[in-house]
């Protein structure tokens, strides 16, 4: 089947960027500042990316750099109030081309359903236009490496899955998972994988030789994502939260991830039943990360399962697509 936009799929994209245009002028209209908490630490990074003491000290560099970049072919003009909503955009429009491209050639009876789910995910264009930081990039390249590893074009599935290890450590899983299909059921040459490490490589390499010690890519989210506040040993954003509430909206917050935890254990389920299907190892690359997000992420932190379980929109549409129950 033809992976080109079908005048359903145009209907979607458009309404899903026209719903994220509407967010971001509401929020410029209120005079709320985009500018802040995350997007305000990349946003500075990216003025002197270069400069390892400018780092974000629990981030990697792409969005940065990205940023950087767009600011640069731009000769400044773009105010970052405007810049960094620009960069999430972008950073949309080609998630959803890719997603559209896995959905056609992964679940084709039900691509139609997977792109509605994908790109109305629930909150994603009022989070993005709120705080702009490397989720859309992050969601982009994660994608790019998964469609170009179903297509077998491996220096672009390493290109992709080298901006994936240095854009966001959530997606660390997912590298991993999407390079075992790549290599066991597609037949990848394991030196792409590897070449995908190199970036990443010399990230860590950078640090040493500015003094830091040896885990430090990881010893800063271990303490402020890891560590747990309730005294759990393992699900404190989920089970933590319902505990010890702080807010209605904490409440809320750990309802939606409960959900979510619910769907990725049916889809866990589903694919592992069928794990000798081609697409099985694929679908579980998807969903086994959301679900060690959910299970290891603290109270404050949880959140970011949720941001990246619209990818489960793929094995969604696969489990919809096979007309079969997920449990």
């Amino acid at each position: 089947m033809s992976t080109r936009f079908t005048k359903c799929a145009m209907v979607v994209f458009g309404a899903s960027i026209a719903f994220y245009v509407l967010f971001l002028l509401s929020v410029w209209a209120s005079g709320f500042n985009v500018v802040s908490s995350d997007s305000f630490m990349y946003n500075r990074w990216s003025y002197r990316w270069w400069d390892f003491s400018a780092r974000s000290p629990t981030h990697l560099p792409l969005y940065a750099i990205v940023l950087w970049g767009l600011r640069s072919v731009s000769f400044h003009l773009i105010a970052d109030q405007i810049l960094l909503p620009l960069a999430t955009m972008l950073g949309v429009i080609g998630s959803f081309v890719y997603a559209y491209k896995i959905l056609v050639r992964n679940c084709s009876a039900a691509f139609n359903i997977g792109f509605v789910l994908f790109a109305f995910y629930p909150f994603t264009g009022f989070i993005g236009a709120c705080d702009p930081r490397s989720d859309a990039l992050a969601i982009l390249c994660l994608m790019g490496a998964a469609w170009y590893g179903m297509d077998r074009k491996w220096p672009w599935f390493a290109v992709f899955l080298a901006c994936c290890l240095i854009t966001h450590k959530a997606l660390w899983p997912f590298a991993i998972l999407l390079s075992i299909d790549a290599v066991w059921r597609r037949k990848c040459p394991i030196y792409w994988p590897l070449a995908s490490l190199l970036p990443l490589l010399c990230f860590w390499l950078w640090g040493l030789y500015e003094g830091q010690k040896l885990a430090w890519l990881v010893l800063t989210n271990m303490h402020l994502e890891l560590a747990s506040k309730s005294g759990l040993p393992i699900m404190d954003g989920l089970v933590g939260t319902f505990l010890h509430p702080r807010s209605v909206f904490s409440l809320f917050k750990a309802s939606v991830i409960a959900a979510l935890f619910l769907v990725s254990l049916f889809l866990l389920g589903w694919n592992l039943r069928r794990v000798r299907q081609p697409d099985a190892l694929f679908n579980l690359a998807l969903v086994i990360p959301v679900l060690l997000l959910i299970v290891l992420l603290n109270q404050y932190e949880i959140w970011a399962a949720f941001r990246f379980g619209q990818v489960m929109a793929v094995p969604l549409a696969a489990a919809i697509a096979a007309n079969e129950k997920v449990c």
